[in-house]
């Protein structure tokens, strides 16, 4: 998934979980709520959250920065200068 702007981007890649709103605890929910400022259990309709398990997660800018946008790789944070 990419995270920003095309220009100034996260780009995250790894294991995604559909995760049904009953399976939701509620300190997750609250989280959520909280961090985007959007409650999905006042809406109508179910609302399907999503859990990502990162592996690998570059990020850069511009051209000068694609050397190392490698942050993490097989799930373990690389060390960075």
């Amino acid at each position: 998934m990419g995270i920003g702007p095309t220009r100034d981007v996260v780009m995250v890649e790894g294991a995604v979980e559909t995760v049904q709103p009953g399976e939701l605890t509620e300190q997750d929910a609250e989280l959520f709520a909280a961090k985007t400022g959007f409650d999905p259990r006042r809406l109508a309709t179910p609302y399907l959250y999503f859990r990502v398990v990162p592996r690998r997660v570059q990020a850069w800018r511009e051209a000068d920065e694609l050397d190392g946008r490698e942050l993490m790789r097989d799930g373990r944070w690389l060390k960075t200068d």
